[in-house]
């Protein structure tokens, strides 16, 4: 932010300038940039090596839009979003670096996320809550605070109508074209819904989550394989910032994680969650299931 409160107008007209000649600058650096893509064509690349194709999430953060520069490599775009400045694209693999190089644009592969099965029970045991005691549910519980007129996005499998959701399972959305967010293949979404809002119904009152008054809302980003893309969850989190005054979302989960080697000022996914953040939805991530050995 230019200020001018000590040094007069002259300074704010001096910064003014200085301000159009950067965005001159930039314009001119990536106008020669794509006039060098444009007249290589991504020549001298093996014919089998041109034809190569990979698909990634292409962001901008300057004047360069990322349609226009998918473009311009001889690339496509297939989803545009609208919560970052950003598209999923299938680019030549041999244009990655070149597309990487151009001023503002970052790329990104568009990698598969597993979400991880839940395990068969290994026998008999007696119920127990005692996770609902350490982090203070039970407590809260009692003073008659379940999570009442809060609503939960569960990012993942789905969630089936089971009894423990009667009546909260309040809406939701299939991103993976199966076309029913209410009907979990997998298992996980289900399991981890009855985490965070299961009243119990289910299991005749012996089992229930922390919040078993809330409502809970299905966004289904993978199908019966417990797989899905970066891109599908940007979709996830995209709609649940779309439809958040529509269902009082306030709180969005999202139980799944991968390797990203980038910062995450430029990681796309991390740049989605700061939105849905600054949306005013609060983003709760898993930590991982392998302690301090969480490589994988």
């Amino acid at each position: 932010m230019w200020r001018n409160v000590l040094f007069g107008v002259n300074v704010g007209y001096r910064a003014r300038l200085g301000r159009r000649k950067k965005r001159r600058l930039a314009a001119t650096a990536t106008a020669a940039a794509l006039a060098a893509i444009t007249a290589s064509s991504i020549t001298g690349v093996p014919a089998a090596s041109a034809d190569a194709r990979e698909s990634v999430i292409v962001t901008a953060s300057g004047l360069l839009s990322p349609i226009n520069a998918v473009l311009q490599v001889g690339g496509s775009v297939q989803t545009q979003f609208h919560l970052i400045d950003g598209v999923v694209a299938s680019i030549p693999t041999a244009a990655a670096a070149v597309l990487d190089a151009l001023p503002g644009i970052s790329v990104t592969p568009d990698a598969q996320v597993s979400l991880q099965d839940v395990p068969e029970s290994t026998g008999p045991h007696a119920p127990s809550d005692a996770f609902l005691n350490q982090t203070g549910a039970s407590q809260l519980a009692a003073a008659g605070d379940t999570g009442q007129g809060v609503t939960v996005a569960v990012v993942d499998t789905g969630i089936d109508q089971l009894p423990d959701f009667s009546g909260r399972l309040i809406g939701g959305v299939d991103l993976t074209g199966g076309g029913n967010p209410f009907q979990d293949n997998y298992g996980h979404g289900t399991f981890v819904a009855g985490l965070i809002a299961g009243d119990g119904a289910s299991s005749g009152g012996e089992y229930s989550g922390e919040a078993p008054g809330a409502n809970l809302v299905s966004i289904k980003v993978a199908g019966a394989n417990g797989l899905t893309d970066v891109g599908t969850i940007i979709q996830g989190l995209q709609w649940a910032a779309d439809h958040q005054a529509l269902y009082q979302i306030k709180v969005l989960n999202l139980s799944l994680g991968f390797q990203s080697s980038e910062s995450t000022l430029v990681n796309p996914l991390d740049l989605a969650v700061q939105a849905a953040w600054n949306a005013g939805i609060t983003v709760v991530a898993s930590a991982g299931n392998a302690g301090p050995f969480n490589g994988t």
